[in-house]
């Protein structure tokens, strides 16, 4: 099964083995130590996908300190497709700056093989998570809130001007 498969990945496949958010929350929340020991290189701690939103900082904070306590792996998965999907979340891996763009891919497996919870640095823009204070039909002002407050003041302001200035041009143009 799933721990035989995890203690082959790496000897066999030299695979590393990320558990993905929101799965192993809903089938195997009480076992990710058996899995950690079975040989799972690492979790997804972000994940843009609504249904992994449900992980809330304490139960993530707990999954951090799992992962640091084995040197296991932390990342992020943006989890979007399409046009005007923006990523919510960046996975920065630190690699020699003399290695060519065909050996990036094997420098960056090799940093993360040998650093585990240190390889990786996840850099996750704001947004709002299952235990924010907003209630649920209040969801499309608080995403834009989170996003302006993440900005800073002059980029929302320029941003919020963008928009007057666009819905004013086509107003006119309507009429």
């Amino acid at each position: 099964g799933l721990t035989h498969f995890l203690g082959a990945s790496d000897s066999l496949y030299q695979a590393v083995v990320i558990a993905s958010l929101p799965e192993y929350e809903e089938h195997f929340a009480n076992s990710l130590a058996d899995l950690v020991a079975a040989g799972l290189d690492g979790f997804e701690i972000v994940n843009a996908a609504p249904e992994a939103d449900r992980l809330t900082p304490p139960r993530r904070d707990s999954l951090i300190q799992l992962a640091r306590s084995a040197g296991q792996l932390l990342v992020g998965a943006t989890d979007q497709h399409g046009w005007g999907a923006t990523n919510m979340v960046w996975n920065l891996v630190r690699v020699d700056s003399t290695t060519t763009p065909a050996e990036r891919c094997s420098a960056i497996m090799n940093q993360l093989r040998s650093d585990g919870f240190d390889a990786v640095q996840v850099v996750e823009r704001r947004h709002l998570t299952a235990d924010a204070p907003w209630p649920l039909w209040l969801t499309p002002i608080g995403a834009l809130w989170e996003t302006w407050r993440g900005m800073g003041w002059l980029l929302t302001l320029s941003w919020i001007g963008w928009i007057w200035l666009i819905t004013l041009v086509v107003g006119r143009v309507d009429r």
